[in-house]
């Protein structure tokens, strides 16, 4: 499993998460409590990099996930299973990605 973190509902604190990369699965909670996640889903195939960030341009973060031996991310604006809504070849392959808010907006 892999740990993710993020505002998934645009609250003052960001959420916890993790995606198995075996099944390609995003398991979500926007509470830092124990308990079950509120959005479960798959996005992508199996063994991907995943990531979070706020691309939707709103108030909220969003997932998605970084093929290494392509190159390229793949974007989604809902927290659900779907195509992605940008697809973004950027760097070289085996390339580790990083996600952030560079300038503050």
């Amino acid at each position: 499993m892999i740990p993710l973190a993020g505002k998934w509902t645009g609250g003052r604190r960001d959420g916890i998460g993790y995606y198995d990369p075996r099944t390609g699965i995003f398991r979500l909670r926007n509470k830092l409590s124990s308990g079950s996640a509120f959005r479960s889903f798959r996005f992508g195939p199996p063994h991907m990099i995943p990531l979070s960030g706020n691309w939707n341009g709103g108030r909220t973060d969003r997932i998605g996930y970084y093929n290494r031996w392509r190159g390229t991310f793949y974007l989604r604006k809902r927290l659900s299973n779907g195509p992605a809504n940008y697809v973004i070849r950027f760097g070289p392959t085996r390339a580790i990605p990083r996600t952030g808010d560079w300038f503050g907006s």
